[in-house]
């Protein structure tokens, strides 16, 4: 831990909000996404379940706001697929469902 004792994944989970707040919405996703994966491999699941209630409520107030934002939902399902911060939620729910399995029993790329 660095930065006032706070992890890597909790730096990036509060910078990915301050970049929604900011308007920054592309950069706001990612930085949820590198938090997740920091998160992942020092399995915190606090951390990864806020990143869940973080995606969904990015995602829902683009879909409220900005609805032609390229990251919505409506601009995903126009494109034929679902929106990034969906995608990042069903992982990190995954992920989520997987951690109490012996490692051996994980899917490649699982962070474990």
């Amino acid at each position: 831990m660095t930065d006032s004792g706070r992890s890597i994944q909790q730096r990036l989970l509060a910078l990915a909000r301050d970049a929604h707040a900011a308007g920054h919405h592309e950069a706001a996703y990612h930085a949820l996404a590198a938090s997740l994966h920091a998160a992942e491999d020092a399995r915190d699941l606090a951390v990864i379940a806020e990143v869940v209630r973080e995606a969904s409520t990015q995602l829902a107030w683009l879909d409220t706001h900005l609805p032609e934002h390229r990251s919505s939902t409506r601009s995903a399902e126009a494109r034929g697929h679902p929106a990034a911060y969906e995608m990042l939620v069903r992982q990190a729910k995954r992920w989520t469902e997987s951690a109490g399995k012996p490692p051996g029993s994980l899917s490649p790329g699982t962070g474990v």
